[in-house]
This record gives structure tokens, C-alpha cells and sequence, in this order.
């Protein structure tokens, strides 16, 4: 039972840091977004679910809208990724 209260313990702690860190974050992020304003944010990267998510964290963060160009490629072009490198090629 100590075992279990503590566990308890530490998960209580453990959220109250992470309430106080999104404070602390959604206060920096505010100001930041004065100071970005019309400016664009590119993340580049091999991963691109680790690109999505820390667009979709910067974002949220500055009230900016995340773009991902492999969706907007696909919805211009009215093609899936594979289609077009199906038909173009790897360096299309």
C-alpha cells in the first residue's frame, strides 16, 4: 500500500510539472508569436511523423496553421505520393 501511495504521489507531481511547463510554454509561445508574425516556420527532416508532430505542437503553440506539402502535393495534384512516383519517378 506506501508503494501504491506513492506511485499516486508521483503521478500528481508528475502532472503538476507538466501543467506548470505548458503554462510556462503557452506564456513563452504568446510572446514568440508577436515577434513571428508573417514569418514561416519550415521543419525539414527523414521522419516525417516526428515533423508532423512537432509542427502540429509549434503551431498550436503560436495559433498558426500547420501545412504538410506531401498532403498538399497530394491534393493538388489529385494523386497519391506513389501514384506520382509511380509515373515521374523518384526525382520527378
Amino acid at each position: 500500500l506506501p508503494s501504491r501511495r506513492r506511485a499516486i504521489a508521483l503521478r500528481t507531481s508528475a502532472a503538476a510539472a507538466s501543467t506548470d511547463v505548458d503554462k510556462a510554454l503557452a506564456t513563452k509561445a504568446a510572446a514568440a508569436s508577436e515577434i513571428l508574425k508573417a514569418v514561416s516556420i519550415t521543419l525539414i527532416g527523414d521522419h516525417e511523423a516526428a515533423n508532423l508532430a512537432v509542427a502540429q505542437a509549434i503551431a498550436k503553440a503560436l495559433s498558426y496553421t500547420p501545412l504538410s506539402t506531401p498532403e498538399l502535393i497530394e491534393k493538388v495534384t489529385a494523386s497519391t505520393r506513389e501514384q506520382i512516383v509511380a509515373e515521374d519517378g523518384e526525382a520527378g
